[in-house]
């Protein structure tokens, strides 16, 4: 009997039946007694558990008791000697085995001895016991033939599904129970256990007799003979229908609630009695200047100003007394130095017997600002009102002239510093062919100093324009269904050259149909940022395991986790600190510092949140939120296959429009490669725009920015070709130091064929070169 059933089932079986049982060891000593058995002796459960069944049992007995413990079968006697009247109890004592058949124990149960009433030498089967137990258990037992038809239906299996013993025996799980979408998870359990798995548990849908859906949880055990041969499966099941229902009216709640705490505009928090901040919303960490991290590794104590304390100590006095404190007026102190001034309110919690504080925080600036000028419009002071408005309106003019002076200076400056990394990075990778073989190995070795330290210099470039634009708020981002797998994929592909460098193993498990909004450029940025982090920071042959999976009904969190190192304690509120690299640099890791602040940046500004766990020793495990995308397909246009530039008889020709010399020389270089292409350069818009009319033009290359005379730039150029219905079919594709994401956009949308970004890619440049080259040949 007990081999049927699984130990947690069977434990609460045991200890709730009305039926007398005692668990004892293989040496018969006592270990468990039910209530039922409890009151039908007259020694108390302490004094019986540790004593041994010979102590208790009279002599003749226990001779047979040595006798039929020796041959590891059931055995059955009559005894009052130690039960609490004179009236004899029919006991039984059935040894316990294991799913491989040792002897584990013993199961003594009572039964008033005119209740046994059957033809001795039958009366103790070990099929009669079963029936007996499976018939009193609470649970629906059935048991089930290896081609999984019903063999054995309690009553319990009726009140769930409906069907009596008689109508459910001889009948297929798949035709009776079991719900169409089900059938391939239940048909996988079923192969687990006659396959060789001893006990498998699942959660299913399940169909009853009118047609009704319920959800069953079922603990299913194989059942074997004594050869080892299998003869079924049982099953023990309990109809949780009820509970899964009241869990997804929770789930939904919970979610509602914290929809609406996350958009609530007031400031919500929620503080232990310490002021240990355990969970605000977006409104909370804005008042202070701050974002949800930064805010987070404060206390209510830290953003109120030392002055407020004796007002503070009077609404917790009434806190505890009333529950309630507020709404009174204090002031925050905010991330510049500046005092917002706040309207607070709250209620005292309790939560497992431990108290919390929630409390909702209003900015009232603006109120006050409005009070004030009232105030003094009321006393005649309105010459200081329309001073004190003009002031704060040229200090806004003022801050909002600062930020745009900030950005177009970065952008500017972005450009100044490509135009030379072009020349850098250019010559530096041709020199690093060495196709003349020219260069020995020392001069190598400092040709890829100058190339590595060229390329570092330009992840600086992109990461502190990319966060400043972030910062600005002047980023764009294309918000579209990504699918997380082929995008992680893409990444690993990336970096794995980096993995394979530090012998790391790189691990991915996560849905394939997993689906998030995002903008995929953005994304991947960010990701790669993690996925670079994890592999510097790793240890030699280390690991990374990027997985994925659902939060709720609304969002993915994807995580990135090594083995490396872990973050100490001390530092973790500088991880995403731009710059700060938490001393790596004394450790000759490279990197710029502005990666996971800008990887944070980037998830937010998407609607996620970005965030970290560590165990220093251990290593550390990045995640990111981001709302689910829809289940359409994205479009991607597929690639073109590169082109064969053809013979060298071909005379294919290429403008190139460029007023750096450097580049100039760089590009013919890059072509003098390539036979059969003959190169023109023009270093201003009049110059191109004569040679475009006089002659016809394979391929033209376009400079954005042009200097010198002034007549124009790569636009005016475009806008020309445009509007000649003789030029308009030539390839033109943008060679230019204008790199953001919003520039290259732009000069798609105005009609460029493609849009190249200096430094140059020299393997991206002869697949776009060659790409137009061979159709015009072509």
């Amino acid at each position: 009997m007990v081999g049927l059933l699984s130990a947690t089932i069977f434990s609460q079986y045991f200890q709730q039946s009305q039926l007398a049982y005692a668990m004892l060891d293989k040496t018969l000593i006592f270990r468990q007694i039910n209530v039922a058995f409890e009151k039908q002796c007259d020694k108390s459960q302490k004094v019986l558990l540790g004593q041994n069944l010979y102590d208790i049992l009279p002599d003749e007995v226990s001779d047979q008791l040595t006798l039929t413990v020796a041959s590891n079968t059931p055995h059955s006697f009559t005894c009052a000697s130690f039960l609490k009247s004179d009236s004899l109890m029919h006991c039984l004592l059935d040894p316990m085995h294991d799913t491989k058949g040792f002897l584990t124990g013993y199961l003594l149960s009572l039964q008033p001895s005119q209740a046994h009433t059957s033809t001795p030498g039958t009366e103790n089967t070990e099929p009669d016991r079963q029936r007996m137990h499976i018939q009193r258990i609470p649970l629906a037992v059935i048991a089930w033939n290896t081609n999984f038809e019903v063999v054995d239906w309690n009553p319990a299996a009726e009140k769930i599904f409906g069907y009596t013993q008689e109508e459910a025996r001889g009948q297929h799980a798949a035709g009776l129970i079991v719900a169409d979408e089900a059938r391939p998870h239940v048909d996988q359990v079923w192969k687990k256990l006659l396959s060789g798995q001893t006990e498998v548990s699942s959660r299913n849908q399940n169909i009853t007799k009118d047609g009704r859906t319920i959800t069953c949880e079922w603990f299913n055990t194989r059942l074997i003979d004594d050869s080892g041969n299998i003869l079924g499966v049982t099953s023990v099941v309990e109809d949780v229908s009820e509970q899964v229902s009241m869990e997804q009216a929770l789930k939904e709640s919970e979610a509602y609630n914290r929809m609406l705490f996350e958009s609530s505009p007031v400031g919500l928090a929620l503080c232990d009695m310490d002021g240990v901040l355990l969970d605000i919303n977006q409104a909370y960490a804005n008042i202070g200047g701050r974002d949800m991290d930064e805010t987070k590794q404060l206390t209510y104590w830290d953003l109120t100003p030392k002055e407020y304390a004796e007002q503070e100590q009077q609404q917790l006095e009434r806190l505890r007394r009333e529950g309630i404190y507020g709404p009174y007026e204090k002031e925050y102190l905010h991330k510049d130095g500046r005092r917002i001034p706040v309207r607070l309110r709250g209620q005292l919690i309790e939560r497992d017997g431990e108290h919390y504080i929630w409390s909702s925080v209003e900015d009232i600036t603006e109120q006050k600002l409005a009070e004030e000028i009232a105030q003094r419009a009321s006393e005649g002071l309105a010459e200081q009102v329309k001073q004190r408005t003009e002031e704060y309106l040229q200090a806004k003019e003022l801050a909002e002239q600062a930020s745009r002076a900030k950005t177009e200076f970065l952008s500017r400056m972005s450009h100044e510093l490509r135009t030379p990394m072009n020349a850098i990075l250019g010559f530096g990778q041709l020199l690093e062919q060495n196709i003349q073989g020219h260069l020995n190995d020392e001069e190598m070795e400092y040709v890829a100093e100058i190339a590595k330290g060229g390329y570092h210099l330009l992840d600086l470039i992109n990461e502190v324009l990319d966060l400043s634009r972030i910062e600005s708020g002047r980023i764009q981002f294309n918000m579209e269904s990504v699918s997380l797998n082929r995008l992680v994929q893409e990444c690993v592909s990336l970096v794995s050259p980096l993995a394979a460098k530090q012998r790391i193993k790189i691990e991915i498990e996560g849905e394939d149909s997993a689906r998030v909004q995002a903008d995929t450029m953005r994304l991947k940025q960010a990701i790669l940022n993690l996925l670079s982090n994890a592999i510097k920071y790793n240890r030699p042959q280390g690991r990374v395991q990027i997985s994925w999976q659902a939060m709720d009904d609304q969002h993915y969190r994807l995580s990135l986790r090594d083995s490396g190192r872990g973050i100490a304690a001390d530092l973790r509120h500088r991880v995403f600190e731009p710059f700060d690299r938490l001393d790596a640099d004394k450790e000759n890791i490279e990197g710029t510092g502005i990666g996971l602040p800008l990887a944070k940046r980037l998830v937010e500004f998407m609607g996620g949140r970005l965030g970290f766990d560590s165990i220093e020793g251990t290593g550390s495990t990045f995640w990111m939120e981001l709302p689910m995308g829809t289940n359409q397909a994205l479009s991607h246009d597929s690639a073109a296959d590169n082109g064969e530039n053809g013979s060298e008889d071909v005379q294919l020709s290429v403008l190139y429009v460029e007023d750096n010399p450097a580049n100039q020389r760089l590009v013919q270089q890059l072509l003098n490669k390539r036979a059969g292409i003959r190169l023109l350069t023009a270093h201003n818009c009049s110059l191109a725009l004569d040679l475009i009319n006089t002659q016809r033009f394979d391929l033209i290359l376009l400079d954005i920015h042009l200097g010198g005379e002034g007549d124009g730039n790569g636009y005016t150029i475009l806008e020309k070709l445009q509007q000649n219905p003789a030029n308009r079919d030539q390839p033109v594709v943008a060679l230019s130091a204008n790199a953001t994401q919003s520039d290259i956009q732009y000069g798609l949308h105005a009609g460029f064929d493609d849009y190249l970004t200096k430094p140059l890619d020299i393997q991206e440049f002869y697949s776009v070169v060659d790409r137009y080259l061979a159709t015009s040949s072509g």
